[in-house]
């Protein structure tokens, strides 16, 4: 009797379970799971469409032998999004691609139990590069360095070498994308301005964009791309792509920001000095020197730690003659690294009282005298007791102030670890 009653309760309670309604998404790539690209080309934008009933992390995983590896684009789907809703990842694809076709695998992961999928392999079809006369390779030759490090400037030099047909209006952009990661810009875009080239014109075009400071080890490309007035909407003149390896120094800091507030002259003034390491190793025994209008603070030793970002302050009264824009250089500095970073602070001339010119205190001198003789002596003391003070006055208005002696004040706070900007 007592096993009828536990085979009928977890009977009654498998039957409760299908009764309850699921949380599930759909993921469909139906219709979008076809693409034609020309040999050479080098990225791949693909589509999923999705429809939700809660919230959910979901994975999209790509594998297959026309990509340069295997990818995994990670998202977030929310609540009772309707299909319709749909994901895009860009796919690096594989090397020298031959003409052909090829199978990109697909498969969905998702935290949510009850998650379905309509998801069929990616059917990519590469057609023969056909050349003509606007898809001519145009890059004779380029020039740039393959090994850079965080917070670098890469300088691109291409040269360009024209055939029989004339272009107007070219013009070239270029950025790094990162070819671990979904071909991802993680640098801002260099323009150039429009130019013409005429026929069998040659042309020599230099660009030059920022490695960011936090920017991770690894595998980057510069991606070029290259229009015309000949070219229509959504097309190229050229597309280019190059490696770039970006290796951390051992020991490397860099100062990211420098700010200092406004003053007049013979006041005091702020300065807030950022500095990242973005090297292998701690730094010790870190130093700050900072310089503006001719003073000189220094602050005390400190470390910065592998990925710290953090802030040193700086207070220093400005000398009573710095007038104008004054020059701020700061310098940070171990026994293994040193950098240096400068600004302008605008300082406001200090107000000087109107003073006697020594015509007019030689004036004021000779007729006290001369009262002096007609008036006695008493009148001749006055007169040179006046004419003392002014002599003071004079030199004091014209002197100014002394500058007084300043000193850094020397506070830091840590800053956040290494954060990845992406565009």
């Amino acid at each position: 009797m007592e096993n009828l009653v536990k085979k009928t309760m977890t009977a009654f309670l498998v039957l409760l379970t299908l009764m309850i309604p699921v949380s599930a998404g759909t993921y469909s790539n139906a219709g979008m799971n076809t693409y034609t690209v020309e040999e050479g080309t080098e990225l791949l934008d693909v589509y999923v469409g999705y429809s939700a009933t809660s919230d959910e992390e979901v994975n999209i995983t790509y594998s297959g032998a026309a990509l340069y590896r295997d990818y995994v684009d990670s998202f977030n789907v929310s609540a009772n999004t309707t299909l319709g809703a749909s994901v895009t990842s860009r796919l690096l694809l594989a090397d020298n691609l031959e003409a052909g076709n090829y199978s990109i695998q697909v498969s969905i992961d998702s935290n949510v139990t009850g998650t379905t999928s309509s998801v069929t392999p990616i059917t990519l079809t590469v057609n023969p590069d056909i050349v003509d006369e606007l898809e001519a390779n145009l890059v004779a030759d380029n020039d740039y360095e393959e090994e850079v490090s965080p917070g670098d400037t890469i300088v691109l030099e291409l040269e360009l070498e024209n055939g029989n047909t004339i272009y107007n209006d070219v013009s070239l952009e270029a950025y790094l994308v990162d070819a671990l990661n979904n071909g991802k810009r993680v640098s801002d875009i260099q323009e150039t301005g429009d130019f013409n080239l005429g026929v069998e014109e040659q042309e020599v075009v230099t660009m030059e964009f920022l490695v960011e400071d936090d920017l991770d080890e690894g595998t980057y490309y510069i991606y070029v791309i290259a229009t015309s007035d000949e070219t229509s909407e959504g097309e190229s003149l050229f597309e280019e792509m190059y490696e770039v390896t970006v290796e951390r120094d051992e020991h490397s800091l860099v100062v990211t920001d420098l700010r200092v507030s406004n003053a007049a002259a013979g006041e005091t003034v702020d300065v807030a000095v950022t500095i990242l390491n973005n090297g292998q190793t701690d730094e010790d025994n870190v130093l700050v020197s900072l310089s503006v209008a001719g003073q000189t603070v220094t602050s005390d030793y400190f470390t910065v730690e592998e990925d710290e970002e953090l802030v040193r302050y700086f207070t220093l009264t400005l000398p009573s003659g710095a007038s104008g824009n004054e020059l701020v250089t700061v310098a940070v500095a171990n026994e293994d690294v040193s950098v240096s970073s400068s600004t302008t602070v605008n300082v406001e001339a200090r107000n000087q009282a109107a003073s006697l010119t020594e015509e007019q205190v030689a004036a004021l001198l000779e007729a006290r005298l001369n009262q002096g003789n007609n008036n006695g002596f008493d009148d001749l003391s006055l007169g040179w007791l006046v004419a003392g003070l002014l002599v003071v006055y004079l030199l004091v208005s014209n002197r100014g102030l002394m500058p007084t002696t300043s000193r850094a004040a020397s506070t830091s706070s840590r800053g956040r670890r290494s954060s990845k900007k992406y565009y």
